[in-house]
């Protein structure tokens, strides 16, 4: 029992760590294109009766109806949870972004 319980508490962390991880990226692809120096990425909109048709072929568009809400009004993101459940302390996000940079150039001159 105690195994399913620490089972489960690991899986709950991993559902956790993914919904935080995909919230922003809007946000973060820009400022990524930003400090790349390179052109930014344009979303549009798809309607939703576009959306519910592919769902019915597709499983993962058809999840997207739990996320209208990242795409019809503003939210508010609040990373305390993280910091407690996974002990983190942030980077600073120019540094993050440029040490991104900097490692994918390195490692596109070193891929041919």
């Amino acid at each position: 029992q105690l195994r399913r319980k620490l089972d489960q508490t690991i899986a709950d962390r991993d559902e956790i760590a993914l919904r935080m991880a995909w919230d922003a990226y809007r946000e973060a692809v820009a400022d990524l294109a930003a400090t790349a120096g390179v052109a930014g990425v344009t979303a549009s909109s798809i309607p939703g009766a576009l959306l519910w048709g592919l769902g019915l072929f597709q499983p993962m568009i058809r999840e997207l109806k739990e996320t209208d809400y990242q795409r019809e009004r503003p939210y508010v993101l609040d990373d305390s949870g993280a910091r407690s459940t996974f002990g983190l302390e942030p980077t600073p996000w120019a540094q993050l972004l440029a040490d991104m940079v900097a490692h994918y150039r390195g490692a596109g001159a070193t891929a041919g």
